[in-house]
């Protein structure tokens, strides 16, 4: 992996349940991480063969190693939020991990 790719700033962030102010759970999302990733859409050809399951995936995130990412997760760049469906720790040598994601229209 050429860390030169590693453009895009992403936040990596994870839902966290409140109360808001009638004592009702809520659903927030905090960040968990900030780092640089490489985001490249899928084409039509990867689609499928990307997972392998049935989940949706429009777009491949590379970045860094980072412990503890999960695929309730998901990821923000700018005004985009991308729902992370799975995750791969490239040849498990925590160097670097792909996120297969899909991105959800209207942020």
């Amino acid at each position: 992996m050429n860390p030169g790719k590693l453009r895009h700033p992403i936040v990596i962030e994870v839902a966290t349940d409140v109360r808001n102010e009638f004592g009702e759970p809520e659903q927030t999302w905090t960040e968990f991480e900030q780092t640089w990733a490489e985001i490249k859409p899928i084409k039509a050809g990867e689609f499928f063969s990307a997972v392998g399951t049935q989940h949706e995936v429009t777009h491949r995130i590379v970045t860094r190693y980072i412990e503890g990412i999960k695929p309730d997760m998901r990821i923000r760049f700018e005004d985009r939020i991308f729902e992370i469906t799975a995750i791969r720790n490239f040849f498990e040598r925590d160097e670097y991990l792909e996120i297969l994601a899909k991105e959800r229209c209207g942020g």
